[in-house]
């Protein structure tokens, strides 16, 4: 399924594809779904990249373990958006971009967290750093493929973590996002993941750290514009990412203000929507190319 958005604040149609040179992708529910990477995606990608299209990651995810694996499939040479904006680095090399958490943030977090009894992440070079080891925070880093580094007290902390991440239920999520609100020199973004959909998981990083301000800074760095870079996502921590790109392209599953806010909508996770992405890409340019010859 590809259909073109009817209206809202940008047109795919006034916009246009061509010259489309780099792709960024949301991971979990957007690239995986509930079964993983569908298999259609693969030769898409592996296609575009052939057509001289670039192709990174821009996920809430840390690049530790299995992300720092699938950000080497999708693009092992290109940078990758990780933390929801926090780092901006290539596989295998030093980050090209990184944020740290301020000491009173971090003095912050904790105190947010014992006081709604939710756990905390800080995120340290490729270290999962916690105080305790609850069902959620095993599963979380199973979902990464790392080990956790257990501290008696995060106070003990002797680096800065670059970003922390809260994972609440659903139903804790109202009141802990009212408490986020005062967080100081803090930058806050919730995710969601197929494979817990009772989870809320909230992304923290310093004070104007997002996908959208990393993508910006991005294409500034690639000298690139904004016109030939396209984003596919579907939460809303995606919509800041929409306004940063030329091509905005949502999945079928996200939220109905995701998707309207996009240029196009396509098929679902579980369908291969990153695949429907890239061919919709290829065709127009393709189509725009035989109408220049």
């Amino acid at each position: 399924m590809t259909r073109h958005r009817e209206s809202g604040s940008h047109s795919a149609a006034g916009r246009g594809t061509d010259g489309i040179r780099l792709v960024l992708l949301d991971v979990d529910g957007t690239l995986i779904g509930n079964h993983g990477v569908h298999p259609r995606v693969w030769p898409a990608l592996a296609k575009a990249r052939g057509e001289g299209i670039r192709v990174g990651l821009c996920t809430g995810r840390p690049g530790i373990g299995s992300t720092l694996e699938l950000a080497a499939e999708v693009g092992p040479d290109e940078p990758h958006i990780l933390l929801s904006g926090a780092v901006v680095g290539s596989p295998g090399r030093p980050p090209m971009l990184t944020t740290s958490l301020a000491p009173p943030l971090v003095r912050a977090l904790r105190d947010l967290a014992a006081a709604h009894g939710v756990p905390l992440e800080l995120y340290i070079g490729e270290a999962m750093v916690v105080e305790q080891l609850d069902r959620i925070t095993v599963l979380h880093a199973e979902s990464l493929g790392v080990t956790p580094t257990v501290l008696a007290s995060l106070a003990d902390l002797t680096d800065q973590p670059v970003a922390a991440c809260f994972t609440v239920p659903r139903d804790q999520w109202a009141s802990l996002e009212a408490a986020c609100a005062g967080l100081p020199l803090a930058s806050v973004s919730a995710a969601t993941t197929p494979w817990a959909p009772d989870s809320i998981f909230v992304n923290v990083g310093a004070a104007g750290t997002s996908k959208g301000a990393a993508i910006s800074w991005l294409i500034k760095h690639l000298d690139l514009t904004r016109d030939s870079v396209a984003m596919v996502g579907d939460g809303m921590n995606d919509l800041d990412a929409f306004d940063a790109v030329g091509l905005s392209i949502a999945v079928a599953g996200a939220p109905l203000e995701v998707r309207t806010a996009a240029d196009l909508v396509v098929g679902d996770a579980d369908q291969g929507a990153v695949a429907d992405a890239l061919e919709h890409i290829l065709g127009r340019q393709a189509g725009n190319h035989q109408s220049a010859c």
